[in-house]
């Protein structure tokens, strides 16, 4: 059994084998988990995208870079460690943590305390953060007692 797929907006055709519809269905999932993981920058939006390998220092990074020159952003893909060659599209950062933008980030040049930490290298942008509320301060939510007390209802005062 054999399909093909256009993938990454249409610039990729894949062709895809099998020999069991099950085979068949496990290479079509593997191919649109990393060449249609994103359709569009996660940053500014553009459908203008294309994949990008490098290999700085002896270690692969494959991403999919956003065209857009006065963006760039990048979407990363990890490596499996016990599969060799698999990919899987990087949505957390070391710490578990959701990656802002879906994944996407931007080249920053130097970590802000001038190192070169790959880490401080692809952040977001900064979150907008929300506009000072009008009027009352907002109140703390109200704290629950440890003992709420007894039941509402009156038959089950003798359970309580």
């Amino acid at each position: 059994m054999e399909a093909q797929l256009k993938m990454l907006n249409g610039k990729i055709l894949l062709k895809v084998q099998g020999i069991t519809a099950a085979e068949l269905f496990a290479q079509i999932a593997e191919a649109q988990s990393v060449f249609d993981a994103e359709s569009k920058c996660g940053m500014c939006g553009g459908t203008d995208l294309k994949l990008s390998h490098r290999q700085p220092k002896g270690f692969d990074y494959f991403e999919i870079e956003c065209c857009n020159q006065e963006c760039r952003a990048r979407f990363q893909f990890g490596q499996l460690k016990d599969e060799k060659g698999a990919l899987f599209p990087k949505r957390r950062d070391a710490d578990g943590n959701a990656i802002g933008n879906g994944g996407w980030t931007i080249y920053r040049g130097e970590g802000r305390d001038g190192s070169n930490d790959h880490n401080a290298q692809y952040n977001a942008p900064p979150a907008r953060q929300a506009p000072p509320a009008q009027g009352r301060p907002a109140q703390a939510p109200a704290r629950q007692a440890s003992n709420p007390g007894p039941p509402p209802f009156a038959e089950d005062r003798d359970r309580w």
